[in-house]
This record gives structure tokens, sequence and C-alpha cells, in this order.
């Protein structure tokens, strides 16, 4: 079943709603914490790209994906918004602070909700996708 366009508009609020909390929960609390740590790199801190092309790329594949909503069908609504918020928050916190604040420790690193939000995307997803083929 593919969205009407109120119900688009809706999910379109609904990600603005996530994307600006989570900012603030950036700029109120974990920027200043002493257990986060600015993550100017890219992929779990591994490769070193420049901030304004990651931006850039970012982008490219947030607003396609964004607009493509529109047309998918509701099942897959949960998946992609989890994607393009977590993606979209990078985005803001990369413009707003230059990277990332990490502070969830994970065995040799550190990620942020941002990240858990775009695995968790991912695996839904992936298993929504799965279980489809399996009709």
């Amino acid at each position: 079943m593919v969205l009407r366009f109120s119900d688009w508009l809706k999910f379109l609020a609904l990600i603005v709603l996530w994307i600006v909390t989570l900012a603030l929960l950036n700029f109120l609390y974990i920027k200043d914490s002493n257990f986060s740590v600015l993550n100017t790199n890219y992929l779990l801190g591994v490769f070193e790209i420049k901030n304004a092309l990651i931006i850039f790329i970012s982008l490219v594949l947030v607003i396609p994906a964004l607009i493509y909503t529109k047309y998918l069908d509701a099942k897959y609504l949960l998946p992609m918004g989890l994607i393009i918020i977590g993606a979209s928050s990078n985005i803001v916190s990369r413009v707003l602070y230059g990277g990332i604040y990490d502070f969830i420790p994970l065995v040799i690193t550190k990620i942020n909700l941002e990240d858990i939000l775009i695995v968790c995307g991912f695996a839904l997803l992936f298993l929504r996708l799965e279980k489809e083929d399996e009709k």
C-alpha cells in the first residue's frame, strides 16, 4: 500500500521532530560530557575524509531516500525512517560541530545513537526483504 500524500507529510514531520530532538540532545548534553569524543572521520572513525565531502555524500544518499519513501509500501517506513533519521542527524551534527559526538562504548571504539538507528534500520529492512523473498 503506497502512502497518501497527507500520511507522507506526517511521516516527514515525525522525521524532522526526531532530527531536532537528537540535535538538541547533542547540544544540551552529549557534546559537553566527559565521556564523549568528537569523531571527524567516517565509518567508525576508520576513514579520514573531509567533512564537507561526507556531508555531500550523505545528502546525495538521504534526499533521494526521503523522496522515495513516498512510493514505498508502509511496512518499509520504519526501517527507512530509522536510516533517514540517523543519517540526517549525523549531517546536522557535522554541520553544527564539525563532526559527530560518539558516546556509547563499543568494544574498542565509541559510537552514537544515530549510528545505532542506521544499523537497526538496515537490519530491519533486510529482515523485511528476506521475509518477502520467502513468500
